[in-house]
């Protein structure tokens, strides 16, 4: 079982910040779908491919609409991050 904190649920709520967006009611009829489907594998765009393990996949899904989002860094602290980077020099901006 994936955990609330997972590296798989961080990374879908970074590469799709949408999902904290749409209609869980919806979202879940869709996932429904998929699982009647019972498809051998189910693929991903920027994650390895789900094999026998549809459920755990889609079970991740339906609860990513109520996940807390990611938030990014700000400029300010991207500026700090490079800064650190290069040993804390000036950096072209």
């Amino acid at each position: 079982m994936l955990q609330p904190r997972s590296p798989r649920r961080l990374w879908h709520s970074v590469d799709q910040p949408w999902v904290h967006l749409v209609d869980e009611a919806k979202f879940a009829r869709l996932l429904d779908k998929v699982r009647q489907m019972d498809h051998k594998i189910i693929l991903a765009g920027h994650l390895p491919p789900c094999r026998g393990m549809n459920e755990e996949c889609l079970k991740l899904m339906a609860g990513l609409p109520g996940a807390e989002p990611f938030v990014g860094p700000n400029q300010v602290d991207l500026e700090a991050m490079m800064a650190q980077m290069t040993g804390g020099g000036d950096h072209p901006h």
